[in-house]
């Protein structure tokens, strides 16, 4: 960063966030920078194709989604005591966590009957899967920068559920 800073480079990012922690680190303003905000993904399905992946469930119930990179700070914890407090209460549901990376929370969600575990990267045509099977996709994030799974799962009509963060 130093460099393009120095440079008094062009900088172009994608969210109004990091946009803002470059500038501060960008203090006397020598760089132009802007941001341009994600469209949808559309060309996303020209690339469509047939998946191997298959996941059923044993029951009709909503199938919530989370998937993208497994990390901490994307709230797998929040949304453990959510399954919880679902399950205490008796309520159906499915859910299915899926991408590469490492939470502790992992080995909770893979001993759940309603709960399928993906722990690694996912290619194209899973991900469209997936969202093609779900009826919510999920966002228990603790922080955020910029996401690319709004844009994705909006060009499949998935409505989202997400914390308050900054990002949105």
């Amino acid at each position: 960063m130093e460099t393009v800073i120095r440079d008094k480079s062009k900088v172009i990012l994608p969210s109004k966030s990091t946009l803002d922690r470059f500038r501060t680190l960008d203090k006397n303003g020598y760089c132009l920078s802007e941001y341009i905000p994600f469209g949808k993904f559309e060309t996303l399905m020209l690339y469509r194709k047939p998946t191997e992946l298959k996941i059923q469930f044993n029951n009709d119930s909503p199938i919530f989604l989370f998937y993208g990179f497994i990390k901490p700070y994307k709230g797998l914890d929040l949304l453990k005591r959510v399954c919880e407090i679902l399950n205490d209460r008796k309520v159906d549901f499915n859910l299915i966590v899926a991408g590469s990376g490492d939470d502790p929370t992992l080995p909770f969600y893979s001993t759940k009957k309603n709960c399928v575990v993906i722990n690694r990267i996912l290619y194209d045509d899973e991900m469209m899967y997936l969202n093609d099977i779900s009826d919510v996709v999920l966002l228990p994030y603790k922080t955020a920068s910029q996401s690319g799974i709004i844009p994705t799962s909006f060009i499949f009509g998935n409505p989202i559920i997400a914390t308050k963060v900054e990002l949105w």
